[in-house]
């Protein structure tokens, strides 16, 4: 991954939480910062292959978040008496 716009981005996300580290705490909550930066890299080469802007939209952050925290590995359901409901 040697793309030059993707490295100068993440070096911006980098310099920033260098100078702001609890405001890197407060975003990333109990992951790792190097699995963050890592997950920020890929994604921002995902948008730079596809033609779009390197920068990753709030969705994209929002998503990388969860993912890192484990949101995405719950699975929340009611056990029915016929069946097991899912809840969202």
């Amino acid at each position: 991954m040697d793309n030059v716009d993707v490295q100068i981005y993440l070096s911006q996300i980098k310099t920033f939480f260098k100078e702001n580290p609890n405001e890197l705490l407060n975003l990333i909550g109990s992951a790792k910062p190097e699995d963050f930066y890592k997950g920020v890299e890929k994604i921002a080469e995902m948008n730079f292959n596809k033609g779009e802007d390197v920068q990753l939209t709030q969705k994209q952050m929002v998503n990388l978040i969860v993912e890192l925290n484990g949101g995405g590995k719950k699975k929340y359901y009611v056990e029915g008496k016929f069946a097991n409901m899912f809840l969202n």
